[in-house]
């Protein structure tokens, strides 16, 4: 056995003890301890520069500072900063610099700063700014309250000012000579009599009489300073104290003299700046330097007070203000420190650490063991063993093995050192140590005895060692063993335990062994494995022979009884935590020491309490099987830095009194809101609420759980711990009562707080909203309805309008046949009787030409094509211009028709749509006035507007809405008897004319004494109001070209061809122009195209508008064929409409001419047509002429190259029926997309369509030279299908590939279309003509 010299050694320690125990106890006579603080600094702080602290009517604790204002609720520190961003903001502090906080008896907070005075208002968490007389921004000193409720304060410069009680002005005080010579006010106070005391920056102290007519003013000197703080001790008198010392007052003898209080401690070097009484009695004295002081109550000596706080020197603090709140706890000033929190409650946990005994240690702890005499034994692995004595004290540190990590003391009171891979006995009290045996593993991390001389060890990795201190045998066990009666489950071994009944329980890294000590026996409780997956740390037995099994997921217990292993009732919280030791006290509650915290299981009320931080804590995690409980009850936990040491049943005491929960925060979205009531209503968007609470009494709050319930929930939910906020996310709209109530050690607040919050409805939701629903859903029914007659009345309109559309298309073909031959008969009869009749049937032949123009206009309107071409008009003559046409009519019924002017009248219009507004308002006026009757049209310009006024001497309007009678179809009340019944359009197509040109039309009788309508219409003078493209500006009239009607103009040799279903119309156009044209006429599409594919003809004139093939298709085939595609094609029809005329238009049609229409114009686009077209044909165009070879084609430019190309490639896969559109693209080296807009812009079909043609032609070809039959035909251009090729055939040519040989017996080559067989029969029929 090696010898080891022990430093320091334990004579050494226990004289050491005994010196540190006589000292201690000379220095408690002088030194005052307190149990718990802490230090709020300014990582919490706006500052660290303390200057006052106070606390208000709810609790809260305030704290000025230098730079800012502080409140706090125990849990979090609101700060409060000018706003120095925006100085018109008077909610904000008038200063950062904090003086004085003082909460009165009304509960309002006043705070004094370096720029004047203000209060707090709660509800909307901002300041009030009070106004200094003259605009004076005093540096606020001290604020008290007087008896009367009037606001003294005390200002820096500018003597004493007052807020007299109900009032909110500030005056000066009006004491004489007050002000005057006591400019400077540093403390204030009112004593029992109610005379108030002032001091300042001088010796001087002086009393004013509580009357404030009372001039009398007392001064005294003071020999120890300048006073600091005045306390009030009874009815006899107060003190105060002063910078150097202590004064006292006699109200009987109303001196003052200096204090009997043994002040010896301090002296002139350090001065005193703060004094308080607490509700004890005791004084508090605050020192620059030398910290926090007390004279204890019934004592006249100070005495220093220190704290157990290992991480902060309240000792040599620098004390600006001492403040008491109502659960006395003392709250210091520390300058440049912060703000420290004092209170004399005894923790029920002790914390013996290294760090604060100056052992600043590179490891933590690894084990501990009991001592003798309440000693712990603590050992860090690589830095040796450490002795701590009951007290807590380092005592000792005895030599130890290197590398020692595990220390145990067996139960024969034997101690044991393991390193890696040795074991020592050892004696710590000697420091010496002896080596008994070595192991192969990675470590010895646990071991436990059966008291019979056997150690039972973990040789990690390697299994279970057995070791006899008796004989010095060792037996071992391994997973990979082969046992009768079994063997270990792992080898990675984390805890041991022998129980009552002489089984060791070994928890591994996968699951629990058992094994029978006696014999070895694995098979004891169970063949397998228990617990797999799980990592077993710790054992305990329960009284009546349970196991307790703590493990890396929770806490489980072995029932003995059942011989079963479950899940500890209640410990689903723990299933996050790994646990480390297991106890259980003398009353059977069970401690855990864990990975977060220590835990208690109650038995009584069979529930956890969680001891994470507070009440003497500081650790947070423990040390895996470092656990010991000792004879007098007393448990020790290792931690990293130490042992944490407490009795259960102090801690089961140390439950502090929880008297009402504070709700002292409610934010909403981010966003604080008054907290101070117990009912809210919210937005239905407050997607995150966050209710805080607080018992406000700023003990333990660490130890303090919060749990809450909402509505009718039987079971409360637990914040997590250290947290005093609940969130609620997105809450339906709805009422919620939620109950919250404080818990600490297993004891809740006497009272439980009840919020409700009502969360409104969206306002898509409210009551309001609702009501408006219904209205809305009332008025979309109403709209619905509406709209619905609305919609019959349109299509019942529409449905009018599309047989009066027909009805026009049908007309008009007879009104060509009408006015047509009547301009020739005008031309040829000349006697007079006659020309009037010729004059009344062209008159009513224009009347209907004028309703079917009429309809034909509501339809461009109703379509939007109707646009305006407003020009400057002199109305007058345009008026003139229009009533010429009547006045044969008026001559007739004897009506006097007249225009009436004041002086030139011009506005802007369209003169040919306003001429039909003149004509259609006459044209009623005709109606409705009798014979012999009057019609006027008066023109007026009043400089903004013209007027036109149309009356007449009718029957007027009896009664009548004449706002209707501009409505479509509507007929009027007065319509019977009238010369001609109307259609109900005129009216309406005036008055959308006038609205396009800006002006208004009203219908109303005559006011001037006479019976008859009134017709007005008004229009704005001026082109302001009309678009830019409704303005044509006129030039210079052109003389018109005559029409040309030489007859030499036209020519025999344009054969023509005429489609039309109407033979009278076909009659009639071959009739006029015969001399001109040859035409051929057919009545459909349908033969038009058979004879256009059959003979040649220079121009197509169609219809639209026929049976079987309509004028459209016609179209659309013509231009899809290549033989006849380059032939024009007028459209000459009854269908007027812009849509109708685009149509055609886009179908290829070169004119498009509206009937009825005039011979000469039909002429003229015939001979421009026809000539264009002659002119264009000899130009080369893709596959019209391809005659011979087809790629005998001369190229030139790009475009000729291209068709090269495409020649080539189609001539050399012309047999080929795989040739397609694809192929050729690949041949010729472009797109399929630039192939086809290419063949459209040379030849004017598409690629595919080329191909086919030149295909048919080839075909056409070979039938000619009859050389080959059909079929075969068929297969040399491509086709493999006999039936399809006659179909497209016949559909090319007009006629089957059977027919077209029989056609061209003898012909060697093929006539385009038959061009020659046609051209003899053309010749022959111009020759007999």
């Amino acid at each position: 056995m090696r010898n080891v010299t022990i430093y320091p050694p334990r004579k050494a320690v226990r004289t050491k003890s005994v010196i540190t125990t006589i000292a201690a106890c000379l220095i408690a006579a002088v030194t005052a301890v307190a149990d718990s603080g802490h230090l709020y600094t300014a990582d919490e702080l706006t500052s660290s520069l303390i200057s006052c602290i106070s606390q208000d009517k709810y609790g809260y604790i305030w704290v000025g500072t230098e730079n800012g204002l502080n409140k706090f609720d125990g849990y979090r520190f609101t700060n409060y900063m000018k706003d120095n961003l925006d100085e018109r903001d008077s909610t904000s502090l008038a200063s950062n610099d904090i003086t004085k906080i003082l909460s009165d008896r009304q509960g309002r907070l006043w705070i004094g700063c370096e720029l004047g005075l203000m209060t707090y208002d709660a509800e909307n968490d901002n300041f009030r700014r009070y106004r200094f007389p003259a605009g004076q921004k005093p540096r606020v000193q001290d604020i008290l309250q007087a008896r009367n409720g009037d606001i003294i304060i005390g200002t820096a410069g500018y003597g004493l000012f007052k807020i007299k009680s109900g009032t909110d002005m500030i005056t000066p005080d009006e004491r004489l000579g007050w002000n005057s010579k006591y400019k400077f006010s540093s403390k204030l106070f009112i004593d029992r009599r109610g005379d108030i005391w002032l001091s300042n920056h001088l010796q001087l102290i002086a009393k004013a009489s509580h009357d404030d007519n009372d001039g009398r003013i007392k001064e005294y000197k003071s020999p120890c300073g300048s006073a600091v703080s005045f306390i009030d001790t009874g009815d006899k008198g107060f003190i105060i104290v002063c910078l150097y010392g202590i004064m006292k007052y006699d109200y009987a003898t109303g001196k003052l003299t200096v204090a009997d209080y043994d002040m010896s401690l301090l002296n002139r070097n350090v001065s005193i700046r703060k004094a308080i009484a607490d509700q004890d009695g005791n004084i508090y004295i605050g020192t620059s330097g030398k910290g926090l002081m007390i004279i204890p109550h019934g004592s006249k000596k100070l005495q220093k007070v220190e704290t157990k706080d290992k991480t902060f020197d309240l000792s040599t603090s620098n004390i600006n203000d001492i403040f008491e709140d109502k659960d006395k706890n003392i709250w210091i000033s520390c300058y440049k420190r912060g703000i420290y929190m004092l209170n004399y409650e005894k923790d029920a946990f002790n914390q013996w650490d290294f760090t604060s005994q100056r052992y600043f240690l590179g490891s933590g702890l690894s084990s501990i063991s009991a001592g003798d005499n309440g000693d712990i034994l603590a050992i860090v692995q690589k830095a040796g063993v450490y002795i701590f004595d009951k007290h807590g004290r380092i005592t000792a540190h005895p030599d130890s093995p290197y590398g020692a990590s595990t220390i145990y003391k067996d139960k024969r009171g034997d101690f044991w050192l393991c390193t890696e891979n040795a074991i020592y006995s050892y004696n710590p009290y000697k420091g010496t140590y002896e080596l008994k045996n070595e192991y192969g593993g990675y470590d010895i991390v646990c071991m436990t005895d059966d008291g019979k001389g056997r150690l039972y060890l973990c040789d990690y990795g390697k299994g279970l060692c057995v070791y006899d201190t008796r004989t010095g045998r060792q037996t071992t066990f391994s997973m990979t063993d082969r046992r009768r009666l079994g063997t270990i489950c792992n080898n990675w071994i984390k805890a041991m335990f022998i129980d009552s009944r002489g089984l060791l329980w070994i928890g591994t890294s996968n699951g629990v062994s058992c094994m029978d000590t006696r014999d070895f026996n694995f098979n004891v409780l169970w063949k397998d494995e228990i617990l797999p997956g799980l990592q077993s740390l710790s054992f305990c037995e329960m009284p009546g022979g349970n196991v307790l099994i703590g493990t890396n997921n929770g806490l489980y217990v072995y029932v003995r009884k059942t011989g079963k292993i479950e899940l500890f009732p209640g410990s689903e919280k723990l299933r996050d935590r790994s646990v480390y030791g297991i106890v259980t006290d003398k009353a059977g509650d069970i401690w855990l020491s864990t990975s977060r915290g220590i835990l208690m299981y109650d038995k009584g009320k069979q529930s956890f309490i969680s001891h994470v931080s507070g009440n003497g804590l500081s650790n947070h995690e423990y040390v895996l099987g470092a656990a010991v409980k000792s004879a007098n009850d007393r448990i020790a936990f290792g931690a990293n830095d130490g042992v944490t040491v407490f009795y259960p049943e102090e801690v089961k005491n140390s439950t502090i009194e929880m008297d009402s929960v504070y709700l002292t925060n409610f934010i909403i979205n981010g966003k604080p809101t008054f907290c101070f009531k117990n009912d809210f209503e919210v937005p239905y968007n407050s997607n995150m609420m966050q209710l805080e609470f607080s018992l406000l009494n700023y003990k333990h709050t660490n130890e303090i759980k919060f749990q809450y319930k909402i509505n009718d929930s039987k079971e409360w939910q637990t914040v997590r711990d250290g947290s005093n906020s609940i969130q609620f996310n997105e809450l339906k709209p709805g009422k919620y009562e939620i109950y919250v109530r404080a818990e600490c050690n297993g004891k809740y607040s006497k009272e439980t707080k009840k919020i409700t919050i009502t969360v409104r409805n969206p306002w898509y939701s409210s009551t309001t909203a609702w009501l408006f629903y219904i209205a809305a859903l009332i008025s979309i029914i109403a709209y619905i309805m509406w709209q619905y007659e609305k919609n019959k009345r349109e299509e019942l309109e529409e449905a009018k309008m599309r047989i009066l559309i027909n009805a026009t298309h049908d007309i008009r073909s007879p009104l060509t046949l009408i006015i047509g031959p009547l301009n020739k008969l005008k031309q040829r009869i000349t006697d007079k009787e006659s020309r009037a009749d010729i004059e009344t049937i062209d008159h009513n032949a224009q009347r209907l030409l004028l309703l079917v123009n009429q309809i034909l206009d509501e339809r461009r309107i109703d379509k939007k094509q109707m646009h305006l071409h407003c020009q400057h008009t002199d109305l007058t003559a345009l008026a003139k211009g229009v009533t010429a046409m009547f006045q044969s009519s008026a001559r007739q019924h004897g009506i006097n028709l007249t225009v009436r002017n004041d002086g030139d009248v011009y506005a802007w219009i369209d003169r040919t749509n306003f001429e039909k507004v003149i004509q259609n308002l006459l044209s009623n006026s005709f109606k409705f006035t009798p014979d012999g009757g009057e019609i006027s049209i008066t023109l007026k310009n009043d400089g903004e507007n013209v007027k036109i006024e149309v009356a007449d001497t009718g029957i007027g309007f009896n009664g009548e809405n004449t706002e209707k009678l501009f409505d479509r179809f509507y007929q009027g009340k007065n319509t019977a008897g009238t010369k001609s019944a109307g259609t109900g359009i005129g009216l309406n197509l005036c008055r959308t004319l006038i609205k396009m040109h800006g002006g208004t039309i009203k219908a109303s009788n005559r006011t001037d004494g006479r019976q008859g309508a009134l017709m007005t219409i008004t229009l704005p003078t001026g082109n302001k109001h009309l678009k830019p493209e409704e303005i044509v500006n006129e030039t210079p009239a052109q003389q018109e070209p005559q029409a040309d009607t030489q007859k030499h103009h036209a020519s025999k040799s344009y054969r023509i061809l005429l489609v039309d279903d109407d033979t009278e119309i076909l009659n009639y156009v071959c009739g006029e122009l015969g001399e001109w044209y040859r035409f051929t006429s057919v009545p459909n599409g349908k033969e038009a195209l058979q004879a256009l594919l059959s003979n040649q003809y220079d121009l197509v004139i169609s219809d639209i508008m026929m049976p079987v093939m309509d004028g459209i298709s016609l179209l659309k085939s013509i231009r899809a064929n290549s033989l006849i595609s380059d032939i024009p094609v007028i459209l000459l029809t009854s269908k007027t409409d812009a849509a109708d005329r685009l149509e055609g238009f886009k179908k290829g049609a070169d004119a498009y001419l509206p009937k009825p229409f005039d011979m000469a114009e039909l002429r003229v686009m015939i001979d421009h047509l026809v000539g264009r077209v002659r002119h264009l044909r000899s130009k080369f165009s893709g596959a019209q002429n391809q005659e011979g070879k087809v790629e005998q084609i001369k190229v030139k430019g790009n475009n000729d190259m291209l068709m090269e190309r495409i020649m080539k490639s189609v001539n050399k896969n012309l047999a080929n029926p795989d040739f397609n559109v694809e192929e050729l693209t690949n041949d010729v080296g472009i797109s399929r997309a630039q192939l086809h807009r290419k063949m459209k812009e040379i030849t004017g079909i598409s690629a595919g369509e080329f191909i086919r043609n030149l295909r048919l032609e080839q075909a056409a070809r070979l039938i000619c030279e009859g050389k080959i039959n059909i079929t075969q035909v068929a297969y040399n251009v491509g086709f493999n299908n006999q039936t399809h090729f006659s179909t497209i055939f016949k559909k090319h040519f007009g006629m089957s590939p059977t027919e077209y040989a029989e056609k061209n017996a003898n012909s060697a080559k093929p006539d385009k279309k038959g061009k020659d067989a046609s051209k003899d029969n053309n010749d022959k029929q111009i020759n007999k003509q």
